[in-house]
């Protein structure tokens, strides 16, 4: 933590693992349980239809099957997107104006008013933007325990909503 001119400022330093990567994919799989139940309930209304004769044996085993293929196909999109990063050194930086991420491969500057969100997991930080649609995360323990009550204050003044 630094304090220059009465400015609050967190700089730290981390590396990116192959085991980030991988719990930051999981734990977004609960953004898509609504889905999963609607394809559920759709193949057991396809098993139990019987107007649908014959094509109700095509939807019990479309549906898992195209379902299971689109996931694994996704997760292995984000893997690969996110694959370049891992070993690479990254410095974060956070004051009252937005935030700094640094590394080798990227350099994201962001005023606390550009971000929409901030999903904090346990393991994992994610913050979206408003403009762009995307997001990135930050391992939770690279963001210090007493950055993170001014984190909290400077996002949301800036009407970002914090969950």
């Amino acid at each position: 933590m630094n304090e220059a001119d009465g400015q609050t400022r967190f700089t730290v330093r981390y590396q990116l693992t192959a085991a980030d990567v991988r719990g930051a994919i999981w734990s977004t799989a609960g953004e898509w349980v609504g889905f999963l139940i609607g394809v559920a309930l759709l193949t057991l209304l396809c098993a139990t239809f019987r107007p649908l004769g014959n094509a109700r044996l095509v939807g019990v085993f479309a549906f898992p099957a195209a379902t299971a293929w689109w996931f694994l196909a996704r997760l292995n999109r984000a893997t690969r997107s996110l694959d370049p990063y891992v070993g690479k050194d990254f410095l974060l930086s956070l004051d009252a104006a937005g935030l700094r991420l640094e590394s080798a491969l990227v350099n994201v500057e962001l005023p606390w008013t550009s971000i929409r969100s901030i999903a904090r997991h346990r393991a994992y930080w994610f913050f979206h933007g408003k403009n762009s649609g995307g997001r990135f995360f930050v391992p939770a323990v690279a963001i210090p325990a007493e950055a993170r009550a001014y984190v909290a204050r400077w996002a949301a003044a800036a009407g970002a909503r914090l969950t």
